[in-house]
């Protein structure tokens, strides 16, 4: 017969702290059975039993110490891992972490799946096995889709297996699988990811299946199968890696043989994409950046730009299905890529070493011209090395000296090919003039020494020269002025104005050089400057007491007088820069040239962007990129995407082409979030190319 301990109204509490006990034991009610070595609990509710691995609340049970077996009844509920399992009765063993239960409810906490079983068999550590069963990521009791069937398999950080599947939306089935296989994992794994759909008029219907390769903890992988059936299939690789924070990299490549073997200029979708030929098949993009620390303090970095053909981003970056979704190398590597419409791709390799007081760096650079603009006529400097002596204190006297030399190996398509070296020593003497003024004056010297292939074939070489002085004045006034507001205490300004004159002579006789010369660019130099920088800093301090610092606003302002230009025009443009950026959702840099003689501005760049916060955890964002160059070549891109309401969103792309009041794309989306799935419809328009996208994503799939 059993032997009632105790009965009564407060919670009684037994631990089993024995080496053969695995779990503690509170209940109410706690009935010992000793020969059998278990226990019976009852307490309408209050019944508990607990180790390190697991919990289980309900209102009776029936505990085996020996062999782990426990029977419970009434409100059962299982916490493991931060997983739930509830029902009304099961048989549970506490040592494999093993069970069975009927009619129950399992809820995997770190892909939000809600599982609803006739029986759920829970077969080893982390694994179900559940019949009769309808599964959903969303919260609520009455979900928005389920998928049912008859047996679901599920591994965590795994896969899961399901048999009869259907997908319902509310109750109505949509679609029925007789076999289906998903992922169950928030870690990486490899594994195919969801596929992606769209059409467009230039390159018809496509679908794109990526699979996940998930290499090693340092290195990952993507390969991409997209389908368009009027171009072909497309290949597409992502490569990316990372040692620590200091060293990764990543590249992509893309690969098609386009039904459309040769370009028809007659065909008028075609012409519009470009008004050059295109007879390549084989069409491809190879694109990447790497930033890697190598032995004895060398760092290397590369960017990687080559494209096939100067149609192939105007007719396949711009999908909202393509190339958008990829990663964004400006965003990871802060390095972007080549404007979309650029004549030409850089590609370029440096390797550095930095000391002290020294930096010595081996670069080469590639520039792919695209477009069959040009005759091939640039400047490749393919392999170079450039060496810099930081200003050096000479012995004791009051000046500093320091050197640049700089040698490269420059090759064109079609022309002059050779070697180029330059050295640039200078001593600057600094002097602090009483309390508030300070001259920095300087001289120095340059010589270029180039040997080339003339183009009669002979050897031909030339000494560059020049002589170059500066001398500058300069003050520094600020304030700082108390300010109470949020974590803000104090604002300090600071304002710099200094006054500039610059010479540079250069002997008459010099021909030209058959390459970019910052000698040939400079030409004599005969000017002096004023310029006044302004700088607003903010000091913050937060609730522990920590003060921080943060550079609010940059505004400085340049107006240069040239003697060199005599009666001419003497004035060069008045040149100013803003950089705002107060808070963490508002960007502003923007610089501007005002031409006194044209009466207009004559070159401008602006960047604005805003991601401000709503309620709802939710961002808004915002951003202008508005460039005009010294051609009066105006262009606008505007963009926004704008939380709505109710989990509505929509956004907007807009490039124009102003001079010539021309659009370049014009794209819109809306999607809407709800807290278990999601839609998003989008349309592209092009010159060349019309897109649409409609886009469906289940959470936790």
């Amino acid at each position: 017969m059993p032997h009632r301990s105790f009965a009564e109204d407060s919670l009684k509490e037994n631990l089993l702290k024995s080496n053969d006990s695995p779990a503690h034991i509170s209940a109410k009610t706690l009935m010992v059975n000793k020969t059998e070595e278990g226990y019976i609990a009852e307490g309408e509710g209050d019944v508990l039993i607990y180790n390190n691995e697991l919990s289980l609340s309900a209102d009776n049970a029936e505990y085996n110490k020996k062999s782990g077996d426990v029977k419970a009844t009434g409100d059962v509920r299982i916490e493991s891992s931060e997983d739930i399992l509830e029902c009304e009765e099961g048989a549970f063993n506490l040592k494999d972490q093993t069970g069975k239960v009927l009619d129950g409810v399992l809820f995997l906490k770190e892909n939000n799946f809600h599982i609803l079983g006739g029986v759920i068999k829970k077969t080893a550590n982390d694994t179900y096995s559940i019949e009769d069963f309808r599964l959903s990521t969303c919260d609520n009791e009455a979900p928005s889709w389920s998928i049912t069937g008859s047996e679901i398999n599920v591994v965590k950080e795994g896969y899961g297996k399901i048999k009869n599947a259907a997908f319902r939306i509310k109750d109505f089935p949509v679609f029925y699988l007789p076999y289906m296989i998903f992922p169950a994992m928030t870690k990486r794994q490899t594994g195919l990811l969801l596929p992606q759909f769209g059409y467009s008029r230039l390159n018809g219907a496509g679908m794109e299946i990526p699979f996940f390769w998930a290499i090693s903890d340092k290195a990952d992988a993507t390969l991409y199968e997209r389908y368009m059936d009027k171009r072909g299939l497309m290949q597409g690789l992502e490569f990316r890696y990372t040692d620590d924070h200091n060293s990764k990299g990543e590249f992509l490549f893309d690969f098609l043989r386009d039904k459309i073997g040769e370009k028809d200029l007659t065909d008028l979708s075609q012409a519009k994409i470009s008004p050059f030929e295109r007879t390549n098949q084989d069409r491809y993009w190879l694109r990447g950046r790497m930033d890697q620390e190598l032995s004895d303090g060398l760092t290397a970095r590369l960017d990687l730009d080559l494209v096939s053909d100067q149609d192939y981003l105007r007719e396949f970056e711009g999908d909202l299905v393509g190339f958008e979704s990829r990663p964004d190398l400006k965003e990871d590597f802060g390095r972007p890529l080549e404007e979309r419409f650029s004549s030409f791709r850089r590609s370029a390799l440096r390797i550095s070493r930095d000391g002290e007081d020294y930096s010595l760096q081996g670069s080469g650079y590639y520039y792919q011209i695209s477009d069959n603009q040009t005759d091939g006529e640039i400047s490749q400097p393919l392999a170079g090395i450039f060496y810099s002596l930081l200003p050096t204190k000479l012995s004791q006297l009051p000046l500093f000296f320091n050197l640049t030399t700089d040698y490269n190996y420059i090759r064109q398509d079609t022309g002059v090919k050779g070697h180029s070296l330059s050295v640039n020593p200078e001593i600057s003497y600094p002097k602090q003039l009483g309390d508030y003024l300070k001259l920095d004056s300087s001289l120095g010297y340059t010589g270029n020494l180039e040997s080339y292939d003339a183009p009669s074939g002979n050897k031909d070489s030339m000494v560059k020269d020049a002589y170059q002085a500066k001398v500058a004045l300069s003050t520094i006034l600020e304030r700082i002025f108390a300010f109470d507001w949020s974590d803000v205490t104090k604002l300090k300004h600071k304002v710099t104005p200094s006054l500039t004159y610059e010479y540079r002579t250069l002997p008459e006789d010099q021909d030209e050089s058959p390459w970019f010369d910052p000698i040939d660019s400079g030409s004599k130099i005969n000017r002096v400057g004023l310029s006044i920088e302004n700088l607003l800093d903010a000091s913050l301090k937060n609730e522990k007491g920590e003060v921080s610092y943060s550079q609010w606003a940059q505004f400085n302002i340049t107006q240069t007088y040239d003697f060199n230009e005599a009666d001419k025009e003497v004035w060069e443009p008045l040149l100013a820069t803003l950089i705002l950026k107060p808070f963490k959702d508002i960007n502003l840099r923007a610089n501007a040239a005002w031409d006194h003689y044209e009466d207009k501005i004559s070159t401008a760049v602006l960047s604005l962007n805003l991601a401000p916060q709503r309620s709802g955890d939710t961002t808004d964002r915002y951003s202008i990129d508005y460039v005009k160059d010294a051609d009066n070549n105006d262009s606008l891109n505007l963009r926004a995407d704008v939380t709505i309401v109710n989990g509505f969103s929509a956004g907007v792309l807009l490039k124009r082409d102003l001079d010539l009041k021309y659009t370049i794309n014009n794209s819109f989306w809306l999607k809407y979030q709800a807290q278990c799935w999601s839609i998003k419809f989008g349309m592209e328009k092009e010159t060349a190319n019309n897109s649409i996208i409609l886009k469906f994503q289940l959470a936790g799939f």
